[in-house]
């Protein structure tokens, strides 16, 4: 059969006794034909044997060329040897090629056992460039178990490919699990000389998990720690953030220093019914010899484009700043009060110039802005 962009042949028999020898030759010069956003030719084959009742098959691709967006698959090539199609499907898959002239080669053996609905790849190897991922996985129904081994020397490549400006060099682990059917994960993972959009770290380090990660309210358990980090010219030595709880509960703590200070914060996050509320407890400053802390929880909430901060109070020196405030549609509001805020608090800007005396002040604004 031969049509415009595609060819297909066909040839074959089948003995008395069922016995399949067929042949099956395509190629396909607009894929857009089957994929109408892609672009690209394929040249396939294929091989059935055996009985009719459990056949084998072998198949091929001996050329292809794929573009899509911004990504260009050339040089494909894949093979793939199917065994027991109808009564337990099993098959052993290889590919290469290149994908925006980064080298790719996949291989793996695949499994399905129709009875228990559950598919296996065993043997997984994947490589792009200077990224692999290899280990095995198996799903049953919707839920996934497994483990695969990241590496790769130059996340740069992969940056590229997605459009993001990422270098470094990273080495993890995932390992799935799905205990009652419920999904779960843990992830650990080690960056060297990470750089991500003008930031960089000399090293990170991620170990998370989750339990029920498909159910409607996940749990998470993640820490990450970083050292040598600079943002926009200033340097962090060492940095921790941590995050435990569920999705709607979750509770976050930072700490980090540096040579001009340090930060110390934890927070209580809860989203609910479109709306998220965070309980700031604990804030610890120190800048420039400056301290400051949060004398009292402090509530914060976000819904759609409003934001509400209530009860701030951030004592410096023995003075303190006090503040509630409201962004909304209706209108901006906020009460600031200075209570005997010494002056030298302005040394945390590192200026040469040292500050006097205290301030007590309060200022009230007036409703401004919103819709009417």
């Amino acid at each position: 059969m031969e049509s415009p962009g595609v060819q297909l042949g066909a040839s074959g028999t089948v003995s008395a006794r069922n016995e399949l020898d067929l042949k099956i030759d395509a190629a396909l010069n607009d894929v857009s034909r089957v994929l109408p956003a892609a672009k690209g030719n394929i040249v396939a084959n294929a091989h059935v044997l055996g009985p009719a009742d459990n056949p084998h098959a072998d198949a091929a691709i001996s050329n292809g060329t794929l573009h899509y967006d911004r990504f260009t698959l050339t040089g494909l090539k894949a093979t793939v040897a199917a065994t027991d199609l109808a009564t337990g499907p099993k098959a052993k898959i290889g590919l290469t090629g290149s994908l925006n002239d980064l080298p790719l080669s996949m291989a793996l053996d695949g499994a399905v056992d129709t009875a228990k609905n559950r598919i296996t790849a065993d043997g997984i190897k994947i490589a792009l460039g200077g990224t692999s991922v290899s280990g095995k996985a198996a799903w049953l129904g919707t839920a996934a178990d497994g483990n695969l081994t990241l590496a790769s020397t130059d996340l740069g490549e992969i940056g590229k490919l997605l459009g993001q400006d990422i270098h470094g060099v990273l080495d993890g682990q995932i390992a799935l699990s799905a205990p009652k059917g419920k999904q779960s994960a843990t992830v650990k993972a080690r960056l060297k000389s990470l750089t991500a959009s003008g930031a960089t770290a000399g090293a990170a380090t991620v170990d998370a998990s989750g339990t029920d990660l498909l159910g409607d309210d996940p749990g998470f358990d993640a820490a990450v720690a970083a050292t040598q980090i600079k943002v926009a010219g200033e340097s962090i030595d060492h940095l921790s953030a941590k995050a435990a709880g569920t999705l709607s509960t979750l509770n976050v703590s930072v700490d980090a220093s540096g040579p001009s200070g340090s930060v110390s914060t934890a927070a209580t996050v809860r989203a609910k019914s479109g709306e998220t509320a965070i309980t700031l407890a604990k804030l610890d400053l120190a800048i420039n010899q400056v301290q400051a802390r949060l004398l009292n929880p402090a509530e914060i909430t976000l819904r759609g484009g409003e934001a509400r901060v209530a009860n701030l109070a951030i004592g410096a020196r023995d003075g303190t700043l006090r503040l509630d405030a409201a962004l909304t549609e209706q209108g901006n509001t906020a009460e600031l009060r200075l209570e005997r805020l010494p002056l030298s608090v302005l040394d945390a800007a590192g200026s040469d110039l040292h500050f006097m005396g205290t301030v007590d002040a309060a200022k009230r604004l007036p409703k401004l802005g919103g819709h009417h």
